[in-house]
């Protein structure tokens, strides 16, 4: 089982950053429902995996913040995306989920968290895209309320990602 965990957004802000999209045949645009915030990716983990990591993340304590969005950018394999702003209770939670999740004895990327929303993928030169949705945005910025997070599945697909909700951690 393909694992991740991350941050929806609500349906109001998603739906407004697909409307950011442009006809391009070198652009595979994620649908509106596969942009989300990835806190930890886990990738493949055997299924009986899953009780004990759910035991473990549902031990974390969630206090509701906030989060901003920033600039467009890219990154060098041609992922196109919308910046976060790296807040303290942010960086605080995905530690805390790392921490579970090696618990777990899951071994994790060695990346630094970079928060953004992936909003597609480009398989050439992604800068003009990069201008187009930052014109596109005109330097409007969102924010959202997180009060949850969620343990996903991934089964990769032809026409792209499709994502599972298989656990749902609410701030008490």
């Amino acid at each position: 089982m393909r694992l991740f965990i991350a941050i929806d957004l609500p349906t109001d802000i998603r739906h407004a950053l697909t409307d950011l999209q442009f006809p391009s045949r070198s652009i595979r645009w994620n649908r509106s429902e596969q942009i989300h915030l990835t806190l930890s990716f886990l990738g493949d983990q055997p299924d009986h995996q899953l009780e004990p990591l759910c035991e473990a993340l549902s031990e974390i304590e969630l206090t509701p913040f906030t989060l901003h969005t920033k600039e467009i950018g890219c990154f060098r394999q041609g992922a196109l995306w919308l910046g976060l702003e790296t807040s303290e209770p942010l960086s605080q939670l995905q530690a805390r989920i790392n921490r579970r999740v090696q618990q777990c004895g899951i071994a994790l990327e060695s990346r630094r968290f970079h928060p953004h929303l992936t909003l597609g993928r480009c398989r050439k030169n992604p800068a003009p895209a990069v201008e187009i949705l930052q014109s596109r945005l005109e330097y409007r910025k969102y924010s959202f309320e997180v009060d949850r997070f969620l343990l996903k599945s991934s089964v990769l697909r032809q026409d792209g990602a499709v994502h599972q909700t298989e656990a749902e951690f609410i701030a008490t």
